[in-house]
């Protein structure tokens, strides 16, 4: 069946035939039963004409002209259906104002209708059984459509112009298409391909445009099927897209420009793929169930909002949100992916931005079937009073985040520590990038060979780095660069390395690196160049190293370090005046090897090894009026103090037996 709306096309000439009725305000009535039947219609001039046509069987035609005001049409075609296509032939066309058509065809019908451009108020109500198609194009004012389809292989076109145009498809069977195109104020659109309890929906596409500045317009696109297709596109004003679709291979391309624009897709089977894009403060939200899904929403200006929720099997997500450039802000996304091949790429312009990612499950153990796998997120962010999250729950997960600007706050965390499940970070790799000032950054990772960075460039910055008491062989940096009064914690357990710089001469820096709970064999290192910098290491266990390196321009850097367990290794360099060195090796220490080389004036150094045995310590100063004490319990240990300097003092304490002490002055 083929309907066909078409505006601006000129009255045809008259059609005399049985049946026809020509006088202003008439009324006709026609009714014809059988096949190769032909009713002609013509209308003119008239107010309140109407007109009905009955045709029973196939291979029956009406053709009806009206013009004027207030006309109705009637039609009814009901043919069996044959391979004749089609096998019923409707024409209508109308001008004037208020006219209103209403068609229901079956079979392999036919059907052709058109209202002028200067018609007003025109309405359409079309339904067609059977192996039909519909076109449609009306122009004018407060104009009405509604197609209603069954069968297979419909296809239905509308095209609408003016004012307060509202369009409705309706399509159940195989292989269906609809396009609807509004140029109008007001305009509303619906398309709805396919059953939504049951039935048959396949090879469904849905096109639906709306613009020139599409006022109110609203737009509405729902496919259940196979191979279904939807493409909505609008501009201006308050423009709102929905889209729904569930089966296989669905996509879903939305574009809106302008005001107040909101979008909401809503994905359920397999291959789903949904772009958005947006402007001026849009609203956006992906919810994708199954198969391999791809998801892409770009958002342009201040206050946008969105949310992807991805479940299932290979997921890929970007946003991008805010104008390049930096000039929008107050914009949020959230991503969540739960499943097989996680990705997320989430960039943000501007200030006051929040970025959430979540891949894997939470603890419950249901959700972490369906999760936990292959995740990867990166996500960028552009000016200050930022906040970016990203969680991964993980199997080999990874995270790269990068910040620019002042008072940003960064969480990245990679398994879930303190369960009773296996939420371990697994492969996890985590990599932050903070410029600017007062910016804080936070990874936490439970998994075996866990890497962490932080670097941050700038002053008053915070960066933390929790691996937990499951994270063996774990590796930790943190960087500090160009800045004054930033603070670096590094928290681990078992065979782990950690590193933190804090160097090109910033002043008042602390690091604080802390291997607790049985580590062994694990590695601490801090560097320091500046003034007033504090360092601090806290390792327990056995055959730990701990490495400090202070180069100060000119005086007050402070060094602390405490050691619980056998073989310990702690070097301390301390450059500049007025330096103090704190080394403790903890009750039952054996065979612990402490050096402190501090040059410069009135630096003093403190080495207690108590109650073991075989220690070794040994203290050089190079400046007057340094101090140094040395404090050794137990037996077999040895202390070697070395001042070459005026005004040196030393003290050495050794109780026990077999101990050897040297003092160089």
């Amino acid at each position: 069946m083929k309907l066909k709306i078409l505006a601006g096309v000129s009255a045809l000439a008259l059609l005399t035939a049985a049946g026809s009725a020509l006088a202003a305000g008439s009324n006709s009535t026609l009714t014809q039963s059988g096949d190769d039947q032909l009713a002609t219609v013509n209308q003119s001039g008239g107010t309140g004409e109407t007109s009905k046509i009955v045709q029973t069987m196939h291979d029956n035609k009406a053709d009806v002209v009206q013009d004027g005001t207030g006309n109705k049409l009637d039609l009814n075609q009901n043919g069996a259906e044959v391979a004749t296509d089609p096998s019923n032939l409707f024409t209508s066309k109308q001008s004037g104002v208020d006219g209103d058509i209403k068609a229901t065809q079956k079979g392999n019908n036919d059907a052709t209708l058109t209202q002028t451009a200067d018609a007003d108020g025109e309405k359409v109500d079309l339904k067609q059984d059977g192996t039909n198609t519909a076109t449609g194009l009306q122009s004018g004012l407060n104009e009405l459509a509604t197609v209603d389809q069954k069968g297979s292989a419909n296809l239905a076109t509308f095209t609408q112009s003016g004012s307060n145009g509202d369009a409705t498809i309706l399509q159940n069977g195989a292989r269906n298409d609809a396009d609807i195109e509004q140029r109008a104020d007001n305009g509303s659109a619906r398309i709805e391909q396919g059953p939504q309890l049951f039935g048959t929906s396949e090879d469904n596409i849905a096109t639906i445009l709306q613009k020139v500045g599409a006022d109110d317009a609203y737009a509405r696109t729902r496919q259940t099927g196979d191979d279904n297709e939807a493409y909505v596109e609008q501009s201006g004003d308050s423009a709102r897209s929905e889209v729904r679709q569930r089966g296989d291979e669905n996509l879903a391309d939305v574009t809106q420009s302008g005001d107040d624009a909101d979008s909401d897709v809503d994905q359920i089977g397999e291959d789903n793929v949904a772009t958005v894009i947006q402007t001026a403060g849009a609203t956006s939200e992906i919810d994708q169930d199954g198969g391999g899904n791809d998801a892409l929403v770009k958002q342009g200006g201040d206050g946008d909002l969105s949310t992807v929720a991805q479940t299932g099997f290979g997921h890929v997500a970007d946003v991008e949100q805010g104008a390049d450039g930096g000039l929008s802000g107050d914009n949020t996304s959230t991503v969540s992916q739960l499943g097989y091949g996680d990705s997320a790429t989430v960039r943000q312009f501007g200030e006051d931005n929040d970025v959430l990612v979540q891949q894997g499950g939470p603890p419950p153990l249901l959700d972490n079937l369906a999760g936990d796998n292959l995740n990867t997120a990166y996500a960028q962010q552009t000016g200050a009073r930022n906040s970016a999250q990203i969680r991964q729950n993980a199997d080999n997960a990874n995270a790269h985040v990068t910040q620019e600007g002042e008072d940003n706050v960064l969480v990245v965390n990679q398994g879930a520590p303190d369960t009773w499940l296996d939420e371990g970070g697994d492969s996890a790799d985590a990599y932050v990038t903070q410029e600017g000032a007062r910016n804080e950054a936070t990874i936490t990772q439970k998994a075996d060979f866990d890497t962490a960075s932080i670097i941050t460039k700038g002053d008053d910055n915070t960066a933390t780095i929790l691996q937990d008491v499951e994270s063996v062989g774990a590796e930790a940096h943190i960087e500090q660069t160009d800045a004054d009064d930033n603070l670096a914690n590094i928290y681990q357990n078992d065979e782990v390395d950690a590193y933190i710089f804090q160097i090109n001469h910033g002043d008042a820096n602390e690091a604080d690196i802390q291997q607790t709970l049985g580590s062994v064999g694990s590695t601490a290192t801090i560097t320091q160049k500046g003034d007033l910098g504090y360092g601090q290491v806290v390792q327990s266990g056995a055959a730990n190293v701990a490495s400090i390196l202070q180069n100060g321009l000119s005086s007050g850097d402070s060094a602390t370090v405490l050691q619980y367990g056998d073989n310990g290794d702690v070097d301390v360099t301390q450059n500049g005046t007025g330096n103090t060195s704190l080394v403790t090796q903890e009750v039952s220490s054996h065979s612990g090897e402490v050096t402190v080389d501090q040059s410069g004036a009135g630096n003093g150094s403190t080495v207690l090894q108590k109650g073991g045995s075989f220690n070794v310590a040994s203290v050089t100063q190079s400046g007057d009026l340094s101090t140094s004490d040395v404090i050794q319990d137990g037996s077999d240990n040895k202390a070697t103090v070395d001042q070459s300097s005026n005004g040196a003092v030393s003290m050495v304490s050794q109780v026990g037996s077999l101990n050897t002490a040297t003092v160089t002055q």
